[in-house]
């Protein structure tokens, strides 16, 4: 008998842990030369399909006047506990993970805002964290953008 998959398991614990809040900033720039081309991360936040937690949505814009492969990691687990439940494997974006951090990528065309994807986060009671994303790609500063991560259920 197969034994079940990562993301089996996560799903089954979800429904053990309490409502998931997220507030996520507005766009993030990186700094660069004046007149030069930054990537942009955005991210937005609101409900889920699953009662029980919030999603974060996740853009990222190629500047560029060529086609770039852009990065975004993500971490799996936060500080105090909060924990990645899944990701949208249906925008286009490729992910990987390692139990510590989540990677996506995609290659974008010249001057073209990549399809966004979702990401869900569970976080524990009376938890209130910050978890940060980053973007990346070959010739540019990176670019991060801050989610703030707060539990409603009152701490046990």
């Amino acid at each position: 008998m197969p034994s079940p998959s990562r993301r089996t398991v996560l799903r089954a614990t979800a429904w053990s842990v309490p409502v998931v809040s997220v507030v996520a900033t507005a766009p993030a720039f990186a700094a660069s030369a004046p007149g030069s081309p930054v990537l942009a991360l955005a991210l937005s936040e609101g409900p889920a399909p699953d009662p029980a937690m919030r999603r974060v949505t996740v853009s990222a814009t190629n500047p560029s006047t060529s086609p770039l492969e852009l990065t975004v990691v993500m971490p799996w687990h936060a500080a105090g506990g909060s924990q990645l439940f899944e990701v949208d494997y249906g925008s286009g974006w490729a992910f990987v993970g390692d139990g510590t951090i989540v990677t996506g990528w995609l290659t974008v065309a010249p001057s073209t805002t990549a399809p966004s994807f979702w990401v869900d986060y569970v976080v524990p009671a009376g938890v209130s964290e910050d978890i940060t994303l980053t973007l990346s790609a070959p010739g540019f500063d990176s670019v991060a953008a801050v989610v703030t991560l707060r539990s409603t259920a009152p701490p046990a």
